[in-house]
């Protein structure tokens, strides 16, 4: 936590001071702020059955909260890769996909090690893991789902256009 508050207060003074002075700037932090603010309530409402166990909580909002963040602010991000891979013929790779699900499920059994020995090092690597590989997944397969998804719902429209093409005819 320390080296993240390190890294924080490195730049964050410059960027309020620059944010105060620059109007565009504020609208533009507001709108990309606004859905991150949403997110972290939502994920603490997910967490409220898990109130008999502060650990477990804890431990679902942050799931919560990783995978939309993953969802609001990745997917955009990899949408367009996605489509242009998918235009080229190039399919989503399912080994990459489960070596990231094993990563996210050793990041998992790590954080419940490092929860039985106290180890608070182990704890930090293995909640950064569990963090970073939850929003990527997310983002990666949210728009997985899309790409295909948009396929069929394409193939869709032109085989009902075909077909009222072809029964006016």
């Amino acid at each position: 936590m320390a080296v993240f508050v390190s890294f924080y207060y490195s730049f964050s003074p410059n960027v309020a001071e620059y944010v105060s002075r620059a109007p565009t700037a504020r609208s533009v932090l507001k709108i990309l702020l606004y859905p991150l603010i949403k997110i972290l309530g939502f994920s603490e409402l997910a967490s409220r059955p898990f109130a008999f166990n502060i650990e477990l909580e804890a431990f679902v909002a942050g799931l919560v909260a990783s995978a939309l963040i993953g969802a609001v602010y990745l997917f955009p991000l990899m949408l367009m890769p996605l489509i242009l891979m998918d235009r080229r013929g190039m399919r989503l790779n399912r080994k990459s996909i489960l070596h990231l699900t094993f990563l996210f499920l050793a990041s998992i059994l790590m954080i419940v090690i490092s929860e039985f020995f106290k180890s608070a090092s182990a704890m930090m690597f293995a909640t950064s893991s569990l963090v970073s590989t939850t929003i990527f997944l997310s983002g990666l397969l949210l728009g997985a789902a899309v790409v295909r998804n948009s396929i069929a719902f394409k193939r869709f429209i032109w085989v009902r256009r075909s077909s009222i093409r072809f029964s006016l005819s």
